[in-house]
């Protein structure tokens, strides 16, 4: 339906180019109607757009109407602005003939265009660094977009370009309420965020000798402060809390000093001088990577003076790490018939002379797609390029020649295969990247799918909890019989469950937990101990040639849950195979929508740990930095 807008002195309408007024048609010889222009559009933003339209053969000039006005450009591209957000507008084109030429002019084209919505920025996240009458530290989450921030506190009120404040003049023991939100820095592009808000009380006493506040935890690392007078000496580390909880604050204190002392005794220069080395003086800031991904941590720091004296108690603040390959960059989009999965692969990554700090894989599955185009932004690009998450502009970049991959025809097969494509993309460490990506089915659909993946600080890849699957000749029939194994440290408690590869294979990973959690088994209690020593195996009842997948969850004694998974296959049948039971979840819709059809029960639990294909290398069994407190 053509629908034009009115009142045109209520807009702004510039064209890009020179144009310069039409020219009529010479009419000695009848000729032939000019084709129609074919109408894209160029660009689009909240108060304008652009235009632009292939050259039609014969013509000298195009005439176009916006809006009651008329006007003629000799260029193939047009520019309006100065109009409203989230409206409608149509703009109609006609090719006009040369000078003295018997052609007549071209059917108009026409093209409606809506202006895109402005939207409000995303609102920070906020982490409370401390809280103290005399020293309370409030950090939150950079927004892209954003020209700073307006927060409150109280009765107070301000705006700051950080993402970090500190409150010195606050009351003991009082209920405060902090709020802040981002401020857009383009208010055609976007809003104003909402406003984030953060209630906390201050301690009821006044700042203690040191105060911990943690700043944010990556995959492998975390970052935070100490705050202490110049003059005051300490020391600090990081604790998994699995080791913390077993001893009390004296005992951690005395350990760490003790080894201090003697380490400080040991060294060739004067007493005081090496444990002035080993200790830190007033507020530093820290990061400390070498960590173990989806694990809890403590924070310790305690005073201790050059002559070997603890000056303090123990401080301590609990982070955690978060997983492998988390980052909290952008990911939206789906559809039935093309899915884009991006990862890190550590196995697959060797092979390649790569690793978890400078590769990540993405893999694209789909159904009849004919085309994909895609870019790899590093988070922080595409969240400057993109700060509303406007789905046409990003459709409209993958659309430019020059600013997009396309996929070779040759590949789309391996797309629509069942396994679908690899792709490998080598970048840098401990940065998250996003990958945009804009398909095409045969059926002319087309669909954007954005997902966003962080890589690792460091190579060293270290776990709490393993899982393997696979055959072992000590186990017959191969054919008919799988080894699921697991393994970890500091374990209270597993829920596993095996699966058809084949069945889950439209889940995706993200969703493994709930597998487990939905269709699982718990180990017995008694068969704990043997997880946390050596490992135990299940051997499982499974049919020849198949492909299975081994998904667990395990709890730490901290209360931290991990889902690991590990697929692994039978042995082709030297005869006829055996009829194995099954217990069918198909009246179960969720079971249903995932495509399980088949979880195989009657695990017999056996340990088999002397047959556990596990590295010992692949397992944390250490605390931070200081062999201490475990003595394995």
């Amino acid at each position: 339906m053509r629908k034009f807008a009115s009142k045109a002195a209520a807009f702004l309408f510039t064209v890009i180019l020179a144009f310069s007024c039409a020219k009529e048609a010479g009419d000695a010889v009848k000729g032939s109607k000019l084709s129609a222009p074919e109408i894209k559009i160029a660009t689009l933003g909240t108060t304008s757009f652009s235009i632009k339209w292939g050259r039609v053969e014969g013509a000298a000039q195009y005439a176009y109407e916006f809006a009651g006005v008329t006007a003629t450009t000799d260029t193939t591209v047009l520019v309006v602005d100065g109009l409203q957000e989230n409206t409608e507008y149509t703009l109609s084109l006609t090719a006009l003939p040369r000078e003295g030429s018997a052609d007549v002019p071209s059917e108009p084209s026409y093209i409606n265009v809506v202006t895109s919505e402005v939207k409000p920025l995303p609102a920070p996240i906020i982490t409370l660094g401390c809280a103290y009458a005399s020293k309370t530290v409030i950090n939150w989450s950079g927004v892209n977009g954003a020209s700073g921030y307006s927060y409150t506190l109280g009765g107070q009120k301000g705006t700051t370009t950080g993402t970090r404040l500190e409150f010195s003049n606050l009351h003991a023991g009082q209920d405060y309420t902090f709020t802040v939100k981002a401020l857009t820095g383009d208010a055609t592009l976007s809003l104003d965020s909402q406003e984030a808000t953060l209630a906390f009380t201050t301690e009821s006493e006044d700042i203690p000798a040191l105060i911990i506040a943690p700043a944010g935890t990556g995959a492998d690392y975390a970052t935070f402060e100490v705050f202490a007078m110049p003059e005051m000496t300490y020391y600090q580390d990081m604790i998994p809390t699995t080791s913390f909880i077993t001893h009390t604050e004296e005992e951690i204190i005395e350990i760490y000093r003790k080894a201090i002392v003697e380490y400080a005794q040991s060294q060739s220069v004067s007493f005081p001088l090496a444990m002035a080395s080993a200790l830190k003086a007033g507020s530093q800031s820290f990061k400390i990577g070498g960590l173990v991904s989806e694990l809890s941590y403590n924070i310790i720091a305690f005073g201790m003076d050059v002559r070997g004296n603890v000056t303090t108690g123990l401080y301590t603040k609990t982070v955690k790490t978060t997983r492998t390959g988390y980052t909290d960059g952008p990911n939206f989009g789906s559809c039935s018939w093309f899915s884009q999965e991006v990862y890190l692969d550590k196995q697959y990554a060797a092979t390649l002379g790569l690793n978890l700090t400078n590769s990540f894989f993405t893999r694209w599955k789909g159904d009849n797609v004919t085309s994909i185009r895609y870019r790899a932004f590093t988070t922080e690009t595409f969240m400057r390029a993109f700060p509303t998450l406007d789905e046409k502009a990003i459709k409209e970049i993958l659309s430019t020649p020059g600013y997009y991959t396309e996929v070779g025809e040759g590949l789309m097969s391996m797309v629509n295969d069942r396994d679908g494509l690899m792709k490998v993309t080598e970048c840098s460490s401990a940065t998250s990247y996003t990958v945009a990506a804009l398909a095409k089915n045969a059926g002319g659909e087309e669909v954007l799918l954005v997902n966003s993946i962080g890589t690792k600080s460091i190579a060293d890849e270290k776990t709490w909890f393993v899982t393997s699957l696979g055959v072992n000749e000590n186990y017959q029939p191969t054919s008919e019989k799988i080894i699921a194994s697991l393994k970890g440290v500091n374990i209270v408690a597993v829920r596993y469950g095996l699966f058809k590869t084949e069945n889950i294979a439209e889940v995706p990973k993200s969703l493994y937990s709930r597998l487990v959690e939905d269709y699982g088994h718990d180990i017995a209690e008694g068969d704990v101990e043997h997880v946390n020593d050596g490992g135990i195996g299940f051997i499982c009842n499974a049919d020849p040639n198949t492909s299975y997948t081994l998904i667990a969850t395990a709890t730490n004694t901290a209360g931290d849950k991990i889902t690991k998974y590990s697929v692994g296959s039978t042995t082709p049948a030297a005869t006829a195979p055996s009829a194995i039971g099954r217990s069918s979840v198909r009246s179960n819709p969720t079971a249903i929508h995932y495509g399980i059809f088949d979880v195989i029960p009657g695990m017999e639990g056996r340990t088999v740990t002397e047959q556990m294909p596990f590295s010992e290398d692949e397992l944390w069994r250490e605390i931070h930095n200081q062999k201490l407190l475990e003595k394995r």
